[in-house]
């Protein structure tokens, strides 16, 4: 009973129902260091480890998520401040360059045809 209403009132503000989880979907996080310096990140994954085999790294990060970032009083990562991973070929132009489309992760390029997986 409680789902039919809810989407009709979904339909009837799909935009906004959109723009929200949109949004929700697209925030962005960022790894903090031990020294507090924070670095923008798609996902939690892309943070150095606190620990490698057992011993404490260093260089270890702890994700802070958007909400999160936004509660403290941090500016929200964008796309423009956060390294965003991508598949990479060489490029068939003249300029040499590289082609790219983005990717979260390894496993959506295809390897075996030659992309690589990085991030630009």
């Amino acid at each position: 009973m409680f789902l039919i209403p809810f989407i009709l009132a979904s339909l009837i503000r799909r935009e906004c129902l959109a723009k929200a989880v949109g949004d929700m979907i697209a925030a962005m996080g960022a790894c903090e260091s031990a020294s507090k310096e924070l670095r923008c990140a798609l996902q939690a994954d892309y943070c150095e480890p606190a620990y490698i085999d057992g011993q404490k790294n260093p260089r270890g990060e702890r994700w802070i998520s958007g909400w999160n970032l936004e509660k403290r009083g941090h500016p929200s990562c964008t796309c423009d401040s956060t390294a965003i991973p991508s598949c990479l070929t060489a490029s068939n132009g003249r300029d040499g360059g590289i082609d790219y489309r983005c990717a979260a992760h390894s496993d959506l390029c295809q390897l075996r045809e030659g992309e690589t997986f990085g991030f630009l």
